[in-house]
């Protein structure tokens, strides 16, 4: 199962309403950040660190993926700036 709902238990922020329930659109594969819509209607990616799984499961995540993501974005990165 993947997660599908995450309730925001971040700090007050003027996109985000502390204790909502936010639909997950999709989990980013570069850093493992949920795509969610604001109270706005606009998509952004979000930590996870600002929400708690209220439907679904974290085991859908492919951190591995994520960590090589991550790799080559610093690695191109340094590439370009230096």
């Amino acid at each position: 199962m993947k997660i599908k709902r995450v309730k925001y238990v971040g700090e007050e922020d003027a996109l985000l309403t502390i204790g909502k329930v936010y639909n997950v659109i999709e989990i980013d594969n570069t850093f493992g950040w949920y795509r969610v819509i604001d109270d706005f209607g606009y998509q952004y990616l979000w930590s996870p660190d600002k929400f708690e799984i209220v439907e679904g499961d974290a085991k859908e995540i492919d951190w591995d993926f994520v960590e090589d993501g991550l790799l080559e974005s610093i690695e191109k990165y340094n590439q370009d700036n230096h």
